[in-house]
């Protein structure tokens, strides 16, 4: 997201919208950690093994050891007290969209609040409009979120969005 407004040799998007995603890496890497000590649902416990190598060999890195790659390629760190990524799309409209069932997580993926990416989005979108930027928005849905080949819950799918609300969003920006 934050490359596109801090370089000036590519274009700059008129606004961005994003579907639940991943801001931090370095929050993420400790959730995922903790879901491997702690989690005893299988799915859980894989998918959290296999983003922590994926990460490490991304990143050649643990942000235990060296979190600096981890806040650099972050769209939004906590850890980085300077907010130097955020800080780029201060002039951008934004729009995050989640879905935050925490019941579903926890019952389904043992996951607290800590494990998603509602966390980070709502952490980006209240630094942006603290740095000014009042067209940062948070969209939090309720019920939406199911797989639409198997029509499973899971509130991490795409299906969170509402299309038109964000087609007339972007062309408004």
């Amino acid at each position: 997201m934050q490359r596109a407004y801090s370089r000036s040799d590519i274009p700059r998007p008129k606004a961005i919208f994003a579907v639940d995603p991943p801001l931090d890496f370095e929050r993420m890497y400790y959730s995922l950690e903790y879901a491997v000590r702690h989690s005893n649902v299988e799915i859980s416990k894989r998918e959290a093994d296999y983003f922590i190598k994926r990460l490490q060999y991304e990143f050649q890195s643990t942000p235990q050891f060296d979190n600096k790659p981890f806040q650099t390629i972050s769209p939004y760190s906590f850890s980085d007290t300077s907010q130097t990524n955020i800080k780029t799309l201060v002039s951008c409209p934004i729009m995050l969209i989640s879905e935050p069932d925490i019941i579903w997580q926890m019952e389904e993926r043992n996951r607290s609040m800590y494990d998603l990416n509602t966390l980070d989005c709502s952490l980006a979108i209240n630094s942006l409009r603290l740095l000014g930027n009042n067209k940062a928005q948070l969209v939090l849905t309720t019920g939406k979120g199911y797989r639409k080949l198997t029509g499973k819950r899971n509130p991490h799918s795409w299906s969170i969005v509402d299309t038109e609300q964000t087609i007339k969003w972007l062309i408004s920006n």
